[in-house]
């Protein structure tokens, strides 16, 4: 009997912390949806990967509508998912200067045999044209300038450590 108690409590005890794990999952969605609206087409995509230190570790998007979604996982200042609206034209700006850089010339990848480094993710969409970078170690500066241009749209206000 004391056998089929404990296991029924230690049942209800992991039936019920997954169903916490859900609802907050879920309420996470809807703030994030009822910010920005999601059926906007994506523009940019930026990730950082972490490193053996403290690397920050985010994700963001921004879209066609001067709307962004941030996702702070580890090393910065705000954990969670938040948006924001960017000041109206600034994704037009961005999209020029990545044009300018011909962001369609870098390489898909740079690496090197080394380890621990974060890796930064970088997408562009341009019209019908889509190009997903992985920058290990490597990339021209251009690139990197780039980067930080999207780095900066959350650092004023998101904080990120660096």
């Amino acid at each position: 009997m004391k056998l089929f108690l404990s296991f029924f409590l230690l049942s209800a005890f992991f039936l019920g912390a997954c169903k916490v794990t859900q609802k907050g999952t879920s309420s996470v969605t809807e703030q994030s949806s009822s910010n920005t609206d999601l059926s906007a087409k994506i523009i940019f995509t930026l990730s950082k990967t972490p490193c053996y230190g403290t690397c920050p570790v985010f994700k963001m998007t921004v879209f066609e509508n001067d709307s962004l979604v941030y996702e702070g996982e580890r090393f910065v200042d705000k954990i969670g998912v938040s948006s924001k609206s960017l000041p109206k034209g600034k994704v037009k700006e961005l999209v020029s200067k990545f044009r300018a850089a011909n962001f369609f010339e870098f390489k898909k990848e740079y690496s090197a045999p080394i380890t621990d480094m974060p890796t930064t993710y970088i997408s562009f969409t341009d019209k019908t044209k889509t190009l997903k970078i992985k920058d290990y170690h490597g990339s021209p500066e251009e690139l990197k300038q780039l980067e930080q241009l999207l780095v900066d749209l959350v650092s004023d206000e998101i904080k990120v450590k660096k």
